[in-house]
């Protein structure tokens, strides 16, 4: 804000923060990729999902390869 202050000439004084707000959205640089710690924890979160999912739905896959009725 202070870098480009008459962004913010007309929200002065505004009860409601909106003006304020588009004019903060408005000047706002985009924030930084992300980095490199990214990628290893995308794997993990993806292998620990896999994990859980495959223990949750083993016993189901498990059912429908012997033939087991769903109503059983």
């Amino acid at each position: 804000m202070s870098a480009r202050p008459d962004e913010f000439a007309d929200t002065w004084g505004d009860i409601a923060p909106v003006g304020f707000a588009v004019a903060a959205w408005r000047v706002a640089s985009a924030p930084d990729g992300p980095g490199d710690e990214f990628a290893p924890a995308a794997r993990r979160a993806v292998a620990v999902l896999t994990r859980e999912l495959d223990a949750l739905l083993a016993p189901l896959i498990g059912q429908l390869e012997a033939g087991v009725p769903a109503d059983s």
